[in-house]
C-alpha cells in the first residue's frame, strides 16, 4: 500500500506551480474571426470611413471575449491615427 501511493504520486503529472503554463487553463490561441477581423482592418486603415465601417461589422461577429482583445489591439495599433473613432465606436452599444 505504501509503495502504491508512492508510485501513484511520482506518475501525478498534474500543475505544480501558478507560473506552469498548464496550471489552470491552457493557452488559447486566437480565434479565426479575430484574427481575419485584425487583417482586414490593417487592410482598411488608409480610409477612415472604410475603417470605421469594418470596425463596426467585426463588434458585430465577435463574441464578448474577443471584443475586449480586439478592443485592446485596436488601440495599441491604431490609438495615434483613429483614437476619435476608436472612442466612439467601443463606447456605443452593439447592434446586431
Amino acid at each position: 500500500m505504501l509503495y502504491q501511493s508512492f508510485f501513484q504520486l511520482l506518475s501525478y503529472t498534474g500543475p505544480t506551480h501558478p507560473n506552469n503554463r498548464s496550471f489552470n487553463h491552457p493557452v488559447k490561441p486566437n480565434s479565426p474571426m479575430l484574427e481575419y477581423a485584425k487583417t482586414i482592418l490593417l487592410k482598411v486603415s488608409f480610409d477612415k470611413i472604410l475603417f470605421e465601417k469594418e470596425l463596426r461589422k467585426a463588434l458585430r461577429t465577435l463574441v464578448p471575449a474577443e471584443l475586449s482583445e480586439l478592443k485592446a489591439w485596436c488601440y495599441q495599433q491604431f490609438s495615434n491615427l483613429y483614437r476619435r473613432i476608436l472612442n466612439r465606436v467601443f463606447t456605443q452599444p452593439v447592434v446586431a
